[in-house]
């Protein structure tokens, strides 16, 4: 019971310091928006609203830590991507590529099972290609229950599930998987194993 009752002190602090952070770059876009759509600004009120694209392991969070995550985003009226109805297959569906391109922010959540996905490493590799392509795409990197060093050096047991994952795959598609997590790892982000619970 105790054990629970700082879990979810730890995802309320989190999502506090995330709220923060979001509002921070929604208030900068919008300074950068309204000078770039200065002259339209004249015929009539204008838009913009943060999309938050998060990259995670399904069967590690959907029903415990991103299920909340996502209804406290909802209430503040910040539009996170959903992909419940996206049929997975062995390439990324075109709405899953727009939804990454239209955001303002891509949270990636690794545990350990993220890299037993090739569909997050499809997800990855698209959010890595569109932080290059322009700096409007924010990437917060979020260690649920795992060590960073693991995910950047690809060892303990995430690495392992990694090597297994990528069984069959040329060495530039492993390369290109290496190199963008630790990318992304190497990003400042959020690790729950830190995270400051107040007494």
């Amino acid at each position: 019971m105790l054990r629970s009752i700082k879990r979810n002190k730890k995802l309320i602090i989190f999502i506090a310091r995330f709220k923060r952070i979001a509002a921070q770059f929604l208030t900068l876009s919008l300074i950068r928006f309204s000078k770039k759509t200065h002259s339209s600004l004249h015929y009539g009120l204008q838009f913009w609203v943060l999309y938050v694209f998060p990259s995670f392991s399904g069967e590690d969070i959907r029903q415990t830590f991103l299920s909340h995550f996502l209804k406290d985003l909802d209430r503040k009226l910040i539009i996170a991507f959903k992909d419940n109805e996206i049929e997975r297959s062995q390439s990324l569906n075109p709405d899953l590529k727009r939804a990454i391109r239209d955001s303002r922010i891509a949270i990636v959540i690794f545990s350990e099972n993220y890299a037993s996905s090739s569909w997050c490493f499809y997800e990855l590799l698209e959010i890595v290609r569109c932080k290059e392509d322009s700096n409007r795409l924010v990437v917060i990197p979020v260690f649920y229950g795992l060590d960073p060093s693991h995910v950047r050096k690809q060892i303990g047991n995430f690495g392992k599930i990694f090597k297994k994952t990528c069984q069959n795959r040329t060495e530039d598609e492993i390369n290109l998987r290496r190199r963008a997590l630790i990318d992304v790892a190497n990003t400042l982000g959020y690790h729950s194993a830190i995270w400051y619970i107040p007494s």
